[in-house]
């Protein structure tokens, strides 16, 4: 019975806590709508970072349709060897080929990997300071809630920051470097 009694004070004292925390009022939202998508394509930090990495890739794509090249003419010429060699030699000289072609695939993912990795941090870059100044506008203009503009289907008035932000994130952020993760 003590027991009983026990969990049942225990009990009510955590009922009796949990009121004050369920009778406080929340705050009515206070709403704006940012068109992330627009910033990202618009933005002169977003647009330069495009364009370095289009010269990396641009770059990496001549390196690659050299060695392209390069095999095209080794095949060529094994195949002319093909009945001037012996099996064996012919087999290992079609083994090096092949050694060169899956070098060359190797070669491929990782320059993709190399700019995927880079444009990541560099667009972590833009993220970070877009979200510092929506940080911003939210405690300038009392804005609790911050929706991305392809969420909202309508809205009444206009709630849209977008301007400003990006405005805000030109002027504090007109260029990142693109850096190259190392070989």
């Amino acid at each position: 019975m003590r027991v009983a009694t026990a969990l049942a004070l225990a009990l009510h004292a955590l009922i009796m806590m949990a009121v004050p925390a369920a009778a406080q009022k929340t705050p009515p939202p206070v709403i704006a709508i940012l068109d992330v998508q627009r910033i990202i394509r618009d933005s002169t930090a977003a647009t330069g970072i495009r364009s370095e990495l289009e010269k990396h890739r641009s770059s990496y794509q001549t390196e690659i349709t050299k060695q392209e090249n390069d095999l095209r003419t080794a095949d060529q010429e094994l195949a002319q060897q093909r009945n001037v060699l012996s099996s064996e030699a012919f087999a290992e000289r079609q083994r090096e080929f092949q050694k060169r072609v899956a070098s060359l695939g190797d070669l491929v993912q990782k320059r993709k990997r190399q700019l995927d990795d880079a444009h990541a941090v560099a667009m972590k870059k833009v993220e970070d300071t877009l979200m510092t100044i929506v940080d911003e506008l939210m405690k300038e203009s009392s804005f609790n809630v911050v929706l991305p503009k392809s969420t909202v289907v309508r809205s009444a008035g206009n709630l849209e920051v977008t301007d400003e932000a990006l405005k805000r994130l030109n002027k504090r952020l007109s260029a990142v470097q693109v850096v190259l993760p190392k070989e």
